[in-house]
């Protein structure tokens, strides 16, 4: 569901932790977990919940007046309890079936439900983690790596730019999903658009001549009388080239045979390259406008 806020509002850079995040999570436990809804062993999936909580992460869940609170234990409970909990949730929904809108006790595996609805507040609220097929709570590698894409995105605002945004913002997630090719392979058109928009019927494929031809020109225009930044900026430009060689590897490469995905350093090295190679694009050529 698209909603106003996703669409108009600034997230900001992302964050660790934040109460819309807990309270959207808290909910959904609430009702995922109804006390009503009996296990096969006639324990109710809330208190099989709550029971792992304690076992397992060492802590309490809040209880008042016969009932347990999920809610306001992810509401007050440490953050690392807050992640942990959404593992044991996993572990617990693997018991479980959900149809209908509610929990039943037929045996079976729906715990993507869980998971799903977990990535889906993180990527909506903003906080750097991500949830895998297991379960287990990931940091978006760190908050350099995170504030290098939010650095970007915001470069990115132009409606100029709007189909480079949207392979960009696509990029990181593939690589949330450990698709780490498909990430490549999608971040790349996006420097190749922005490059097409800066230089409109110059470029037909982004390729280091087309960086000789137009991309290097264009800079040491912009710093003329700059000796220094013209030095650095032709170093750049070479360093972009590199850059545009290295994607063929995974962009037209291994196509007959099986693919060998890219180690996850790789990708993610790539990746900030290509956000700052766009911001340093994008960025100056507004300066200049």
């Amino acid at each position: 569901m698209t909603k106003f806020s996703q669409l108009y509002l600034d997230r900001g850079a992302p964050t660790s932790d934040s109460a819309r995040f807990r309270f959207r999570l808290g909910a959904f436990a609430g009702q995922l977990f109804d006390r009503k809804m009996q296990t096969d062993a006639g324990r109710s999936y809330e208190v099989a919940f709550v029971n792992a909580i304690r076992t397992e992460l060492g802590v309490d869940v809040p209880f008042s007046g016969g009932y347990w609170y999920l809610e306001k234990f992810f509401q007050r409970a440490e953050l690392r309890d807050v992640l942990d909990a959404i593992t044991v949730g996993y572990r617990i929904t693997l018991t479980a079936r959900f149809e209908g809108g509610r929990l039943r006790t037929v045996p079976g595996n729906n715990s993507s439900i869980w998971l799903v609805f977990v990535q889906r507040i993180f990527d909506e609220e903003n906080p750097y983690y991500r949830v895998d097929e297991s379960g287990l709570v990931h940091r978006l590698i760190d908050a350099e790596f995170e504030n290098n894409r939010f650095s970007a995105l915001k470069a990115l605002e132009d409606p100029r730019f709007s189909d480079v945004k949207s392979d960009f913002e696509n990029s990181f997630k593939h690589l949330r999903n450990g698709d780490g090719k498909a990430a490549v392979r999608t971040i790349f058109p996006a420097v190749e658009t922005a490059a097409k928009v800066l230089f409109p019927g110059k470029i037909a494929r982004l390729m280091p001549n087309e960086v000789d031809r137009f991309v290097l020109p264009y800079f040491e225009e912009r710093y003329a009388g700059n000796e220094p930044a013209l030095m650095a900026a032709r170093r750049i430009c070479a360093c972009m080239k590199e850059w545009i060689i290295a994607a063929q590897q995974y962009r037209h490469g291994q196509e007959s045979t099986e693919v060998t995905a890219p180690p996850e350093d790789l990708v993610i090295t790539f990746l900030s390259i290509g956000a700052a190679l766009l911001r340093w694009l994008v960025s100056s050529e507004s300066d200049v406008a």
